[in-house]
């Protein structure tokens, strides 16, 4: 496998702020799904422009339906991606493409396998504090009415099938079922 890198985004928005050292340590890693939009034309084509040019709402990576990798922020450096304001300093957001507004379509096999080797392969290796994977739904706040505000990854994502290739690859970690995160995850 091997990663894209764009540079359009970059030097047309924003190239991520500095990870301060001790404090900006990469722990997290975030699923994030694109809800229709977030593919790599409608952001070179503006996207959410006021946003990005503030750092907000951009990714370190996109993984497309047909499982390319896109490095769209460095991830040496950070961005607001999951609206967790500071706490993002300790994190990566991966944008997996979902053609759904809702992100309520399935992802591919393809956007899978390359999910999985971004994440135990190239970033774990990068990054070995890594020790947390969760979903944006699970990164985010709950709303007044203790429901969070968006679903993201969504439903069409299949959690099952990152637990069956940590379990087949020896890879330990704790999994709370009401959450849809894994800590302490580890490769033996």
């Amino acid at each position: 496998m091997q990663i894209k890198y764009d540079s359009i985004i970059r030097n047309k928005y924003h190239q991520g702020f500095i990870r301060p050292p001790l404090i900006g340590i990469v722990k997290e890693v975030i699923i994030h799904g694109t809800a229709g939009g977030g593919t790599l034309g409608w952001m070179r084509s503006g996207g959410r422009a006021e946003q990005y040019y503030k750092g907000i709402a951009l990714f370190h990576y996109l993984i497309e339906r047909d499982g390319t990798i896109w490095e769209v922020i460095d991830p040496e450096r950070w961005v607001y991606h999951s609206c967790r304001g500071g706490k993002d300093r300790n994190s990566i957001g991966i944008e997996m493409e979902n053609t759904t507004r809702d992100n309520s379509g399935e992802y591919n096999e393809e956007q899978y396998l390359s999910l999985f080797w971004l994440i135990f392969e190239e970033l774990m290796g990068r990054f070995p504090d890594i020790g947390v994977l969760m979903s944006h739904k699970r990164a985010w706040q709950k709303n007044s009415n203790g429901r969070y505000w968006k679903e993201c990854p969504g439903t069409g994502f299949d959690w099952a099938k990152l637990e069956a290739f940590m379990n087949d690859n020896s890879i330990s970690f704790a999994h709370d079922p009401n959450y849809e995160s894994y800590w302490n995850v580890r490769k033996s």
